[in-house]
C-alpha cells in the first residue's frame, strides 16, 4: 500500500512538473521605439539658445542651385547618422528650404528637422567651355578693361548660363585669365580661362616710307592698284597685301586701307610720280 502512495506521488509531481517552467519563462513585450532614441546631431536644434552644450551647427546641404535640397538628400543623412536603419523604412515630408518632417517605419512619432540650404555652384560646373579661342584686342586699347570686357563677353557667350555679374577676373596674361566668383552665396571656387590675342596692326606702323619712287605705267597716267600692292610689299616683306586695298589711285598719291579689319587697322597716304618716259602722248 505503501509503494502504491509514493508511486501516485511521483505521477502527481510529474505531471505539474510542465506547467511551472512554463511559467518561469519571462513574457516579451512588442515595444515600438520613438524617434527622439535615434541621432540627429546637426538637424536637431536646441530652442534653448542658453543651452550650449546641446544646442548644435545646422547641417548644411549643397543643393547646387535649387532651394531645397532632394528627399535623398536628407534620407542619406538621416542613415549617415544611423547606419543601423534600413533606408527604404525612411519617410521624408514637407520639405522647405530650411525643414522637413521624418517619420521611420517602426518608430513611433514624427521629426521636425532643421537644416541649412547652401545653394551655391562651383563654377567649374557652370563654366564648361574653358578656351576663348581668339579674341580681337586692339593696341589703341591702352586700358587693361577693355581686354577684361572682351573676356567676359566672349565667356558668356560660350557658357551663357553664367551670371556675369557674380564673377571677376585677375591674374591676366597673355594667354589666360582666372575667373573667380565674387558671391560665394551664388559661385563658389574659381577656373583658369585659356585664350589668343589677335592683336590689330596699324598700317600706319608697318608703312612708315610713304614716298613710293617712280612708276613705269605702259602709257596709264595712273599706276594700277596691283603695281602700287608690289611696290609696298618689294618695301615691306612682313606687309600682307592680300590684306590691304588701294583707293583714290592719282597720278601722284593712293590711300593705303584694310581690306580685312581683323588684321590691319588705319589708313595710310602713299605719294609717287608716274614716269614721263612710259607715257606715249
Amino acid at each position: 500500500m505503501k509503494k502504491l502512495l509514493s508511486l501516485l506521488s511521483i505521477l502527481t509531481i510529474s505531471g505539474t512538473g510542465v506547467p511551472i517552467m512554463i511559467a518561469d519563462i519571462p513574457y516579451q513585450k512588442n515595444t515600438i521605439k520613438d524617434l527622439s532614441e535615434l541621432n540627429w546631431t546637426g538637424l536637431n536644434i536646441n530652442k534653448n539658445k542658453r543651452d550650449t552644450k546641446n544646442n548644435q551647427t545646422k547641417h548644411i546641404f549643397k543643393t547646387n542651385g535649387a532651394d531645397r535640397p532632394t528627399e535623398k538628400q536628407i534620407k542619406n543623412k538621416v542613415k549617415e547618422l544611423n547606419p543601423q536603419l534600413n533606408i527604404n523604412n525612411i519617410n521624408v515630408t514637407k520639405i522647405t528650404e530650411n525643414s522637413a518632417v521624418i517619420t521611420v517605419t517602426g518608430f513611433s512619432n514624427q521629426k521636425t528637422i532643421n537644416f541649412t540650404v547652401d545653394k551655391s555652384m562651383p563654377l567649374n560646373k557652370i563654366i564648361i567651355k574653358t578656351d576663348l579661342g581668339q579674341l580681337k584686342y586692339k593696341l589703341k586699347d591702352e586700358n587693361i578693361s577693355v581686354l577684361e570686357i572682351e573676356i567676359i563677353t566672349k565667356l558668356k557667350k560660350l557658357n551663357p548660363q553664367i551670371d556675369i555679374y557674380k564673377v571677376n577676373i585677375k591674374d591676366i596674361t597673355n594667354n589666360g585669365v582666372t575667373i573667380f566668383s565674387s558671391d560665394p552665396i551664388v559661385y563658389t571656387g574659381e577656373v583658369n580661362i585659356t585664350f589668343k590675342i589677335f592683336e590689330f596692326i596699324r598700317l600706319n606702323k608697318i608703312i612708315t616710307q610713304t614716298n613710293l619712287g617712280e612708276f613705269i605705267t605702259n602709257n596709264l597716267s595712273n599706276p594700277s592698284e596691283q603695281q602700287i600692292k608690289d611696290k609696298l610689299k618689294e618695301i615691306y616683306s612682313d606687309l600682307d597685301i592680300t590684306k590691304i586695298k588701294v583707293e583714290n589711285i592719282t597720278n601722284s598719291s593712293a590711300i593705303i586701307t584694310s581690306a580685312d579689319k581683323t588684321v590691319y587697322t588705319k589708313n595710310v597716304n602713299v605719294n609717287y610720280t608716274v614716269s614721263a618716259e612710259s607715257l606715249n602722248w
